[in-house]
């Protein structure tokens, strides 16, 4: 049986049960329940600007470097205004010779405010690339390090753009993200 078949089941359940039980016995038509999709879906794509504060990100890669972002919602049959969101990204830079690349693979959960603004936090794996003049940064080179998220944003009305401003913690790539992008 699928999470759908048994959401339904539950609904109709509980619907017929409290019908039974409020009408004394009388049979009545029940709504039909909230189409939940067991995959999920795609939530957003956004682009903007990844700020260092790290000094091996900013060394290798520049002090504003490219943040591409795909995020994916995922389902939760809860009554909550909380969202789990999956996210891959990448956010590269270069400076003379040097580059820095990181790829943010993460978890997180997003919970409305109110009035389109939202706040959120998570966790993930981020792969680290940085190289200094074609030479291994401090011996870094490649790696792959755990680091956390927070982050605040707004949708605009409609819901169709968001902007966001987070700051990722994580060892030889921390700093804010700046982006905007579609929202679906």
């Amino acid at each position: 049986m699928t999470i759908r078949n048994l959401w339904a089941l539950g609904a109709l359940t509980t619907t017929f049960g409290t019908l039974t039980l409020g009408l004394g016995g009388s049979t009545a038509q029940a709504a039909p329940g909230p189409d939940l999709p067991i995959l999920g879906s795609p939530n957003a794509i956004t682009a903007g600007v990844f700020i260092p504060s790290s000094g091996a990100a900013k060394s290798a890669g520049g002090n504003t470097q490219l943040d591409v972002e795909f995020h994916y919602g995922l389902p939760i049959p809860n009554p909550t205004p909380l969202r789990v969101v999956l996210g891959v990204g990448v956010e590269t830079g270069s400076k003379s010779g040097s580059h820095s690349t990181v790829v943010p693979i993460t978890a997180g959960a997003q919970i409305g405010l109110g009035a389109g603004v939202y706040a959120g936090a998570g966790v993930g794996y981020y792969f680290l690339n940085q190289h200094q003049n074609g030479n291994t940064l401090d011996q870094l080179g490649t790696s792959t390090r755990v680091g956390g998220y927070g982050e605040l944003g707004y949708s605009l009305p409609g819901g169709l753009v968001t902007v966001s401003a987070k700051y990722q913690a994580v060892q030889r790539a921390d700093g804010f993200v700046i982006s905007a992008g579609l929202h679906f």
